[in-house]
C-alpha cells in the first residue's frame, strides 16, 4: 500500500473514532410529550410541553430545570426545533399563548453537555452588531437597531445560517444570516473546511421497556418520585386505594396532570377473595367512582390487594388484572440497599416491578435505580404502554404478570 493511501486510511478512521465520540459524549435523542405541572395554591394548571431528551444527562438537568421555571400565562404550549452544526447541539424552544407563537427560549450545548452561549461562539460582538443592524435596516424590520442588546437575542444554528430572533415591544423579528457572512465573528467549523467533524446523533430505540408500579398510595412521597422519574422522561403507574384518595385530592390530580397512569386498587385494601363478588366488585367500583369525581378519568386497570383474585372475583372484574413480576419487598425491608440489589438482580425486559410509594426507603431506592436502569437501556413506562410496545392489547379479566399474557 502506498503512502497516501495509508495517510488516507488514517485520517478515515481518525474521523471515525472522533464522530463515534462525539455520539457517546451527548448520547442519543428522544423525544419527550408530557403536561408540565404547575401548582397555584390549591389549583394545578398544566403546559403541553414537547421537549428533547438525551441520555447526555447532563442536558436534561438543565432542560428540566428550564422547563420548570416556565409560568402558566407565560405559555400554554411549548415545542422545539433543534438541529447540530460541528461540535453542538442547538434547540430552540417556541412558546405558545391560544396557538400563536408569542416567544423563544433558546440552547445551545457542546458534546459534554455545558451550556454555550451565544457570547462564546461570537469573536466579535461589534462586528456581530453592524451585521445585525444592516440586516434590520435594509429588511424594515420592527426593532430598532440602536435598542439592540447582544445578550437579549434569541438564536438557533442552521445548517447554512444563523437565525436571530429578535423583540421589542411584543413584536418579534427572525431572520437568517448566512455563515458565510460570518466567519470572521463566528467560532464554528464548517463542512467545507477540512478539520469539520459533525455533531451526529440518532433516535433512542431502547431495546429493553419495564414498567414501575407503585402500590398503596398516594403518599407524601408521590411527588418526589414522579420527579425523578420525569428527569429521565420515564413514567409509571400508580395503584391507589381510597382511603388515600380522599384526603389527598391534589397529589391524585397532580399524578394525572403530569402523564403518569393511576390504577385500582380498591377503596380500602380489603382481600377480595374473603368477600363475596358483588362486595368485592362494589368495592372496585366505588374507588373507580371516587377518582372520577376527582380527576374526570376512569381507572383502566385495577390490582387486587395482595394480588388476590380467585375466579369468582375474577369473574366480576371488568379491567385488565395487573400483578407483578418482581417484588421489590420495599414494605417489608424498608431497606433502601436491599430494594436496590433485589430491583437489579431480578429485573429483565417486560417486567412489571412492584414498589410501594409510601416510604422513604423506597424514595431513595428510586433515586438509585432510575438512573441505573437509564444506563443499562431500559426505557421505564407505564403499564398500558409496556404492552403498547410489546404488541399485546391488555383484555378484561385477564391476568398480567409481565408483557406476555398469563390464564
Amino acid at each position: 500500500m502506498s503512502s497516501k493511501n495509508e495517510t488516507i486510511l488514517y485520517l478515515i478512521l481518525m474521523l471515525i473514532i472522533v464522530i463515534l465520540s462525539l455520539i457517546i459524549k451527548i448520547g442519543t435523542l428522544s423525544t419527550n410529550n408530557h403536561y408540565l405541572y404547575l401548582k397555584k395554591d390549591t389549583k394545578i394548571e398544566t403546559v403541553d410541553v414537547t421537549y428533547p431528551y438525551f441520555k447526555n444527562n447532563d442536558i436534561n438537568i438543565q432542560i428540566n430545570n428550564y422547563l420548570k421555571g416556565i409560568k402558566k400565562g407565560y405559555a400554554d404550549k411549548i415545542d422545539y426545533q433543534i438541529n447540530y452544526v460541528d461540535k453542538y447541539v442547538s434547540i430552540l424552544f417556541n412558546k405558545y399563548n391560544k396557538n400563536k407563537i408569542t416567544s423563544y427560549d433558546s440552547f445551545i450545548f457542546d458534546q459534554e453537555g455545558n451550556s454555550i452561549s451565544l457570547d462564546k461562539l461570537i469573536t466579535n460582538q461589534g462586528k456581530l452588531k453592524e451585521i445585525v443592524k444592516t440586516y434590520i435596516l435594509n429588511k424594515k424590520l420592527n426593532v430598532t437597531p440602536d435598542k439592540l442588546v447582544f445578550n437579549n437575542y434569541k438564536y438557533f444554528l442552521k445548517d447554512n445560517s444563523l437565525e436571530l430572533i429578535l423583540t421589542e415591544d411584543n413584536k418579534i423579528d427572525k431572520f437568517d444570516i448566512n455563515y458565510n457572512e460570518l466567519k470572521e465573528v463566528i467560532n464554528l467549523k464548517f463542512k467545507e473546511d477540512t478539520n469539520y467533524v459533525p455533531m451526529t446523533t440518532t433516535k433512542v430505540n431502547y431495546d429493553k421497556v419495564i414498567s414501575f408500579t407503585f402500590d398503596d398510595g398516594p403518599s407524601k412521597y408521590t411527588s418526589e418520585i414522579m420527579d425523578v422519574l420525569d428527569e429521565y422522561g420515564y413514567k409509571a403507574t400508580f395503584f391507589q386505594v381510597g382511603y388515600m384518595i380522599r384526603p389527598q385530592s391534589d397529589i391524585v390530580k397532580e399524578v394525572v396532570e403530569r402523564g403518569f397512569e393511576v390504577g385500582n386498587h380498591t377503596t380500602d385494601h380489603s382481600n377480595l377473595n374473603k368477600l363475596k363478588p358483588d362486595k368485592a366488585k362494589s368495592k372496585i367500583t366505588d374507588n373507580n367512582d371516587l377518582f372520577y369525581s376527582i380527576t374526570g378519568k376512569t381507572m383502566e386497570l385495577i390490582r387486587p390487594p395482595y394480588g388476590l383474585a380467585n375466579d369468582k372475583i375474577k369473574a366480576v372484574i371488568d379491567k385488565p388484572i395487573i400483578k407483578w413480576s418482581v417484588d421489590t419487598r420495599d414494605w417489608e425491608s424498608r431497606n433502601t440497599e436491599k430494594i436496590v440489589e433485589l430491583t437489579k438482580a431480578q429485573t429483565k425486559d417486560g417486567d412489571i416491578i412492584l414498589f410501594h410509594d409510601l416510604y422513604k426507603t423506597t424514595l431513595e431506592a428510586v433515586k438509585i435505580l432510575v438512573p441505573y436502569f437509564h444506563e443499562q437501556g431500559y426505557n421505564i413506562v407505564t403499564v398500558s404502554e409496556l404492552y403498547k410496545q410489546k404488541g399485546i392489547t391488555l383484555e378484561p379479566q385477564k391476568v398480567y404478570y409481565k408483557a406476555k399474557v398469563s390464564s
